[in-house]
């Protein structure tokens, strides 16, 4: 049974620790990667990962449009981010309003603009659900190890598999938080109503952590590329 506790509870109560890594030989990256939007701008430039049978972004998101090519409303004060919320509208800023930890560490989203139906996944690719998220965890050791194998170096992690998770932080309720600390990533799975599943990655602590946030929420999202039918 999940129990909805705050964030500070959590991740004041982590058992830190290093935990020796299992090396698998099946992740791989895939070619260089350019997605287009609408105008055929190139919105993101990336080498992928093959992990398992999934194949990942290798950065967070960073459009400020939907794949339609609508804009997405920035939020430029935390006065304006908590209206969005208010009203359940799409929203993104940058960690601390500050351009420069987005083009850092990507853009915060709430998840009312992870789900909205133009698209924030750019083409090809969606964001992931709960069980996506969980298939990734245990291809890779399961959750006391997957937060140290998805790790880039600024999270105190040695990247083995190219995932480069960063901690970037999160606006949480109503302030920014976490960053140079944690990684949080949204889910597209909501858990009951106006909360939805998040991943965690902590700089101190090797596991991965599953908990649900409330929506008006600020985390960073990862996209995972359409699986091809046959």
């Amino acid at each position: 049974m999940e129990k909805r506790v705050s964030y500070k509870t959590i991740l004041n109560s982590m058992l830190y620790g290093a935990i020796t890594l299992i090396i698998y030989g099946c992740q791989s990256p895939v070619e260089h990667t350019k997605v287009k939007d609408n105008e055929d701008e190139i919105i993101y430039d990336s080498t992928d990962i093959t992990v398992g049978n999934q194949i990942w972004m290798s950065r967070n998101v960073e459009t400020v449009v939907f794949r339609n090519g609508d804009t997405i409303y920035q939020a430029k004060n935390m006065s304006e981010w908590l209206q969005a919320g208010m009203e359940k509208k799409p929203a993104w800023c940058t960690y601390n309003f500050d351009s420069i930890n987005g083009s850092i560490y990507g853009n915060l989203y709430n998840y009312y603009a992870v789900i909205d139906s133009r698209g924030l996944a750019p083409r090809g690719y969606h964001v992931p659900t709960d069980k996506e998220w969980t298939e990734l965890c245990q291809y890779i050791g399961g959750d006391s190890q997957a937060g140290r194998k998805l790790k880039g170096m600024q999270l105190g992690g040695e990247n083995m598999i190219g995932f480069n998770a960063l901690p970037g932080g999160a606006i949480y309720i109503d302030s920014f938080k976490y960053i140079e600390e944690s990684g949080i990533w949204w889910t597209s799975s909501e858990n009951i109503p106006h909360t939805s599943w998040t991943r965690i990655i902590e700089k101190n602590s090797s596991k991965l952590y599953r908990m649900f946030a409330e929506q008006f929420c600020g985390f960073s999202v990862r996209c995972l590329r359409n699986k091809q039918k046959t």
